[in-house]
C-alpha cells in the first residue's frame, strides 16, 4: 500500500512540474516568435541596403 501511495505522489508531482514548465514555455514561444519576425525584417532591410549600395558601387 505504501508503494502505491508513493507512486501516486510522484505522479502528482510530475504533473505539477509539467504544468509549470508548460506555462513558462508558452510565454517564451510568444517572445521567440516576435524576435524572429523582427530579425527577419532586419535581414530584409540589410539585404536590400547591400544590393542597393553594392550595385551603385559597381556602376
Amino acid at each position: 500500500m505504501l508503494q502505491l501511495v508513493d507512486g501516486i505522489s510522484d505522479l502528482e508531482s510530475a504533473i505539477g512540474s509539467s504544468e509549470a514548465i508548460k506555462r513558462i514555455f508558452l510565454q517564451w514561444i510568444g517572445l521567440h516568435v516576435m524576435a524572429a519576425i523582427v530579425m527577419y525584417a532586419l535581414l530584409v532591410v540589410h539585404v536590400a541596403a547591400e544590393v542597393y549600395y553594392g550595385l551603385r558601387w559597381l556602376a
